[in-house]
């Protein structure tokens, strides 16, 4: 029923909405539908439009999630929505799996660098959470630049010895007198001190934390050989996501409990990234640290044969949310949230719906098309075992044993409960 409201729905605003604009050119893509709902191509519509189509794309596919997937009345073969049907996760260790492919994204890039803990000089009371935030700002500072691979230090494990580490970064804080400094030392891959930048700002209440480490990060640019390249705005975006300290603390505090990506800390995590949002409603990193823990759990109850379709939902509110608040923040600023007003910014919801479709192509025996929606699907979200087990299955329809075996492989290596099946 609510399948066939959809439809209807679906259906009169778009037609509607074509009409409106006198247009005869926009796509659909027919064969995504439980009682007709269908997907459109977008071509032709206003971003209005495209917003509330994505949503609706969405909706559709979390229902279809809802209920047992069938094909002319046998049910979709249960292995390719979990691994053993009484297996926890256990059988994947996640912070390794995320680990490993965030490495995996940047590892090609020319100037790669670890980013330590930065040590506390005066151990202050409260003053822990700086270790973490002051790396973690360079680390997004410096990857404003598509040349520079910056990562955490334990990360560096996961690179292969043909691309190792070119610089390393570490450093101190002391906390004295209402003052913070910060000593950021950039090194070479033998641990020689290359330079050392100074941050001096008034501590805790004070924006020039955010400043003075985009000095710092524009200082680090200079002195690995990029000074001619750096993107200023895409700098400034990330130093005016929040003049207030507190909430960027929260977040890091929230992101210490996601990275571990331990269910049990998911509910910790929320606490710390709603207290961000608290503190400071229009900062975006509160809202991305949310929509973060869903995108999670969404994958952890799917790994596990679980419903994931409440996970999505969450994460899709959030990311509405999120665009609504936008605070314009440069160049860099403006383009994210132009994406994510249309609903292209979230990778685990576009994933979702090549995902529907791959499976709906798969049941029918239309092993081909299934590759080319599953194919886009693991792009996206390379962490998921399911889908890339599903794709191994359709190449195997296809007869393309290599493929095949590749992405079973992947399957097996992220999920060991699978090997042996």
């Amino acid at each position: 029923m609510l399948a066939q409201i959809l439809s209807m729905v679906w259906r009169v605003f778009f037609l509607s909405s074509l009409r409106r604009q006198g247009s005869s050119n926009a796509l659909l893509v027919p064969d995504f539908r439980r009682d007709g709902v269908w997907i459109p191509a977008y071509a032709g519509m206003t971003k209005k439009n495209r917003i509330f189509c994505f949503s609706l794309t969405i909706t559709a596919s979390i229902f279809l999630l809802a209920t047992p997937v069938v094909s002319h009345g046998k049910v979709l073969p249960k292995k390719i929505f979990s691994s053993k049907p009484d297996s926890p996760t256990a059988c994947i260790n996640w912070s390794k799996v995320f680990e490993r492919e965030s490495v995996r994204q940047i590892e090609n890039r020319n100037y790669l660098i670890g980013v330590a803990p930065f040590r506390d000089d005066t151990g202050v009371t409260g003053d822990d959470w700086l270790s973490q935030g002051i790396a973690n700002l360079l680390i997004r500072l410096l990857n404003t630049d598509s040349n520079v691979g910056a990562m955490p230090e334990s990360n560096t494990l996961y690179l292969p010895p043909e691309h190792p580490v070119r610089f390393k970064i570490d450093g101190l804080f002391q906390h004295t007198q209402n003052w913070l400094r910060i000593f950021v030392q950039l090194k070479d891959s033998k641990d020689k001190l290359i330079a050392q930048f100074t941050v001096e700002t008034p501590y805790p209440l004070h924006k020039q934390f955010f400043t003075g480490l985009r000095e710092a990060a524009v200082g680090i640019f200079g002195k690995i050989g990029l000074k001619k390249k750096i993107n200023m705005d895409a700098l400034k975006a990330i130093e005016n996501e929040t003049d207030n300290i507190r909430a960027y603390e929260n977040y890091i505090k929230g992101m210490q409990a996601l990275t571990s990506y331990d269910p049990n800390k998911m509910e910790v995590a929320m606490i710390w990234f709603q207290e961000s949002r608290r503190e400071d409603n229009q900062y975006p990193m509160a809202y991305r640290g949310l929509m973060d823990i869903y995108n999670f759990l969404s994958l952890y109850h799917k790994s596990n044969g679980a419903p994931y379709g409440q996970d999505l939902e969450n994460s899709e509110s959030t990311l509405r949310a999120l665009a609504k608040q936008g605070r314009n923040t440069g160049s860099e600023g403006k383009n994210k949230f132009k994406k994510e007003e249309e609903g292209i910014d979230n990778r685990f919801l576009s994933a979702q719906v090549h995902f529907v479709l791959g499976n709906r192509f798969l049941i029918k025996g239309d092993a081909a098309k299934a590759v080319a929606e599953l194919s886009q699907a693991a792009q996206l979200v390379p962490e998921d075992p399911v889908t890339a087990l599903a794709l191994s299955q359709a190449y195997e329809k296809l007869g393309q044993s290599t493929l095949a075996g590749q992405f079973k492989n992947h399957a097996e290596e992220i999920n060991t409960c699978l090997k042996g099946q």
